[in-house]
């Protein structure tokens, strides 16, 4: 049986570069595109200290690879933070609190059941990152990190009318350079329902009385964070959608700056469903997302501490995961908000194998949610929270086919058999 979409992680290599590496899921095909995402982590499912986060994609064209990364250094006196946007890259990683390449990774080529990735500079650090390939259900896929205009509309050429959007948001006006300060986020749309899903963080550098914010929105998306605000200070909405692209809109703030888009449009057949949710205060398994048009085959995930939609705090924990019926993945970290007294840093990073959903306290003391996937049901997503504190806000996006078209009448499940591995094609 033919893979759907896949979820491949993989350890750095730290041979002396260039060296290429592999990223496959078997019998998935020729993926159409693929998100990268890396911590600071080097061992799965293991909590580290110092926040370092990367954020990549491409469409397989081997210049429209793009990333964002951001880290923050723990146990510093002052706070000392980057955050800088890619071209020509699916990946780069700095040390926490610098500007410094570590590693530095490419698109090299399609392969069989996957994709292939040059590294041109690596680290003895054998970190990982993970692969999400995109494949079934999916006609076209774009991925460019066009200047977005600071007033007005910015049109961007796709050349298909995209169904789905997926943007990463840095919040910088310049490209291939790093900048002080901690910040990004992630967005779902889906143009059909104009409906949002995102979040956005930040933290200050060199700041004596460590700052952060965190916020979750359903109506717009971010580009930067007001770090003492806790508001989007350089928004923009989604609009004008038709075969060639569709047009972004400044609604706040007025200066340019760069946003990463992959666009998105889904075959024949297949829907796709972007929206919030609310995770529960009782563990157990629970039917996160209900009544989608579609089966889903695969489920992204995005939230911050909020537990109200606009909702912003002086605090920051994060989390970005994923899941198809054989893997998942969740990556995000904290970075603690001093509250107005002197003390050193404190930040941390997590990729996990064992969870979609996993979110800690913004000082990395207490697990708030932490979810693994269960199943597919014909029209939704269960998934087994084993801890569930607050009842935070959790954006998702699914694709999968169309129930009239495919979907089995009635509830059906489809989940992990005995055996599930954890981190497929780590190592």
């Amino acid at each position: 049986m033919a893979n759907s979409h896949g979820i491949v992680t993989n350890a750095l290599p730290s041979a002396a570069p260039p060296v290429t590496q592999n990223f496959t899921q078997t019998s998935l095909g020729t993926p159409l595109g693929y998100l990268l995402w890396g911590t600071e982590c080097l061992t799965l499912n293991t909590d580290v200290v110092d926040q370092s986060l990367t954020n990549g994609a491409s469409d397989l064209a081997a210049v429209d690879g793009f990333c964002h990364h951001n880290n923050y250094e723990d146990n510093q006196v002052t706070s000392d933070a980057k955050t800088g946007l890619y071209n020509e890259r699916v990946f780069v990683q700095h040390t926490p609190g610098t500007d410094d390449d570590i590693s530095i990774v490419d698109h090299n080529a399609t392969i069989t059941d996957g994709i292939q990735l040059n590294h041109t500079a690596t680290s003895a650090r054998a970190k990982l990152v993970t692969a999400i390939l995109l494949k079934e259900g999916i006609s076209d896929l774009d991925v460019q990190a066009p200047q977005i205009n600071g007033t007005g509309s910015t049109t961007i050429t796709t050349g298909f009318q995209p169904d789905i959007v997926i943007a990463y948001t840095p919040g910088r006006d310049i490209v291939n350079a790093a900048v002080n300060d901690f910040g990004g986020g992630m967005s779902f749309y889906h143009a059909s329902s104009d409906t949002y899903a995102n979040y956005a963080v930040r933290g200050n550098h060199a700041d004596s009385t460590p700052d952060s914010a965190e916020r979750y929105e359903d109506s717009e998306f971010p580009g930067q964070l007001g770090v003492s605000s806790g508001t989007y200070t350089g928004s923009v909405t989604l609009g004008s959608f038709t075969g060639t692209g569709f047009d972004v809109t400044k609604v706040s703030g007025t200066s340019a700056q760069y946003m990463i888009w992959i666009s998105i449009k889904l075959s024949a057949g297949y829907s796709a469903s972007v929206g919030t949710v609310t995770a529960p205060t009782s563990t157990g398994v629970t039917s996160l997302i209900t009544g989608l048009g579609h089966t889903p085959q695969i489920a992204l995930f995005l939230g911050t501490l909020e537990t109200a939609v606009g909702g912003s705090i002086t605090q920051c924990g994060f989390f970005q995961g994923a899941c198809t019926a054989d893997d998942e993945i969740c990556v995000g970290g904290f970075v603690e908000d001093a509250g107005g007294a002197t003390q050193n840093t404190n930040g941390g990073s997590h990729q996990r194998s064992d969870s979609c959903i996993y979110i800690t306290s913004d000082d990395g003391g207490t697990l708030i949610s932490k979810a693994a996937f269960d199943s597919f049901q014909t029209d939704g997503v269960d998934v087994n929270f084993s801890t569930a504190v607050n009842p935070i806000k959790i954006g998702y996006l699914t694709i999968g086919p169309d129930i009239a078209a495919g979907g089995l009448p009635g509830r059906h499940s489809i989940g992990r058999g005995i055996g599930r591995g954890i981190g497929r094609g780590i190592g």
